[in-house]
């Protein structure tokens, strides 16, 4: 029997989770959880972990020099799973949707091989 790969099959996300990015594209503050056990809402699965609620539980402790900073002044991001199209979406800040150092961090972080880099402006900076 020959072992065909079939390319039409999704590949899932080890994780999701949210994130922030320092200037130079690098990912920090990253709060993630297995694809595995991440409930499916309607048409997608998501972690309900809040941007704002991790950042207070954490930033003095995991990034002591932005704890003066509101978390909406640092570019941020999301990584979901969409059911319906079957594939990953990450949402961030538009400065880094290209960015390649960003790409390969967040690939990396969530154990991702293939998905969609989207610019939502839910992740727009506010001063």
């Amino acid at each position: 029997m020959t072992n065909v790969a079939n390319n039409n099959i999704p590949t899932k996300p080890e994780m999701l989770g949210i994130f922030w990015i320092k200037p130079d594209g690098t990912i920090f503050m990253v709060y993630k959880a297995s694809y595995t056990f991440v409930e499916l809402r309607s048409d997608y699965k998501a972690v309900e972990m809040s941007h704002s609620l991790f950042w207070c539980q954490n930033v003095k402790t995991l990034a002591p020099e932005y704890q003066d900073k509101h978390y909406q002044s640092i570019p941020r991001g999301r990584v979901i799973w969409d059911d319906i199209n079957r594939t990953t979406l990450v949402f961030l800040h538009k400065d880094f949707v290209e960015n390649p150092v960003t790409i390969k961090n967040v690939k990396n972080e969530f154990g991702i091989s293939k998905c969609d880099f989207l610019y939502d402006a839910h992740y727009d900076l506010v001063s």
